[in-house]
């Protein structure tokens, strides 16, 4: 989808912290977000899960981060990105008020978010409008991407899918760039058969 004149301004006033614009991507998704979020809770849970604090949540972290490290190509790279921050976020609350036993996410920190330009093959698995067995299969899929992995090499995913460098990666942890595009292509063959399973079920 190509961006519309208005995409383009309300990304340029994002980029430079305009109140405007933050306002309007607030009140582009709040109402897909929250039904989101809602539908990751049985009713058992729904209140004190509280999905609206959940969105409210998804929103600092998304802002809390230097706008220009996102890459959006039009409102929906906003949309997907925001749908996997909810889902994760989500699937900690679940599994901390029903004590699943899940396998568990990498420790990314509240304020990253938890993509980018590089982590639109998986971004993908949240569609426009994801319904609830599209929204686990994409929790499921996370987790399984990243099960196993060593302490580091979790690190090392974190960055990647938050679209830096493998050189800017391997500065930060003190590590070889060649660790890094061998973790990369890794990750990218290791999803390419979680989809392939997944295409045969």
């Amino acid at each position: 989808m190509n961006s519309s004149p208005e995409f383009e301004q309300v990304l340029e006033g994002f980029q430079n912290k305009e109140p405007r614009a933050y306002e309007e991507i607030f009140s582009r998704y709040v109402r897909r977000l929250t039904a989101l979020a809602s539908r990751q809770f049985d009713s058992g849970i729904r209140n004190r899960a509280d999905p609206e604090g959940v969105v409210q949540s998804v929103y600092r972290s998304f802002f809390a981060r230097d706008a220009s490290s996102y890459q959006f190509d039009d409102w929906d790279a906003i949309w997907r990105l925001l749908a996997v921050i909810t889902v994760r976020k989500c699937w900690k609350r679940r599994a901390k008020y029903r004590k699943e036993q899940l396998v568990p996410l990498p420790n990314f920190d509240d304020d990253d978010a938890v993509a980018s330009a590089s982590a639109r093959e998986w971004a993908k698995f949240v569609d426009h409008e994801p319904t609830p067995a599209e929204a686990v299969a994409l929790t499921e899929t996370i987790s399984r991407l990243f099960t196993g992995l060593k302490p580091l090499d979790l690190n090392l995913a974190s960055f990647i899918l938050q679209g830096f460098t493998a050189v800017e990666i391997a500065e930060r942890f003190q590590c070889s760039e060649k660790r890094v595009r061998k973790l990369r292509i890794a990750l990218r063959e290791r999803l390419r058969a979680i989809k392939a399973e997944e295409s045969q079920d």
